[in-house]
């Protein structure tokens, strides 16, 4: 009897392997697309629903595996509408491509306003007490100002852009002059008489600050 038993069983796992091996198989390929830009969409999630195997598209949205007639795939990302995708049935050739178009799924948020106050009150002092803070006129005219800019000068060191500017105006003026004597201002009557008329007009002073 147990024999019986073992060989209706080989019989019956026979017959389904020999069912199984009988059914027709197509390469499913194609690209998954967004209907929105009408590019590529990214890993998408295909599944079927019966045996709940399934792929993921690469990067450039293509896909490529193995299904069977009258399978059901469920394509589905993020941002995107879900989209079921059956695979015909009276296919006679051993591949199937198709171009998957997803439609974009918005989501509209309610609108929420952010506040750095907990409360009226809060908002009430800091708007009493707040101090406006000067506009770019202001704010030019401080940094142009003269004894301001006079103090930086006294204080504060040459950088190295400044520094590599007054070493290349010495070396031409050094240029300039190769071959002859440099003129002595101390002997111009010209700048005697222009000392004198600024002295006279008060531009200059002898006195030190």
């Amino acid at each position: 009897m147990k024999y019986i038993y073992f060989i209706l069983l080989s019989l019956a796992c026979s017959s389904g392997l020999l069912a199984q091996a009988d059914k027709p198989l197509v390469q499913f390929s194609g690209v998954v697309l967004g209907s929105d830009t009408r590019r590529y969409a990214s890993f998408v999630s295909i599944v079927s629903p019966t045996t709940r195997k399934g792929t993921v598209s690469d990067y450039q949205g293509y896909f490529s595996f193995v299904a069977s007639p009258n399978d059901t795939f469920v394509f589905s990302a993020i941002g995107y509408k879900k989209q079921l995708i059956v695979i015909p049935g009276d296919i006679s050739q051993t591949a199937f491509s198709k171009n998957i178009i997803l439609d974009r799924d918005t989501l509209e948020l309610p609108l929420v306003n952010i506040y750095p106050w907990p409360d009226y009150e809060t908002f009430k002092r800091d708007f009493l007490t707040r101090i406006i803070p000067d506009d770019d006129l202001t704010t030019a005219q401080k940094n142009l100002n003269r004894q301001t800019i006079l103090a930086l000068g006294k204080y504060q060191p040459m950088d190295g852009i400044q520094n590599s500017n007054r070493y290349f105006q010495q070396q031409v003026q050094q240029l300039y002059y190769r071959g002859q004597f440099a003129p002595n201002q101390l002997l111009n009557p010209l700048a005697w008489a222009q000392f004198f008329q600024m002295l006279k007009e008060g531009r200059i002073s002898l006195k030190s600050e």
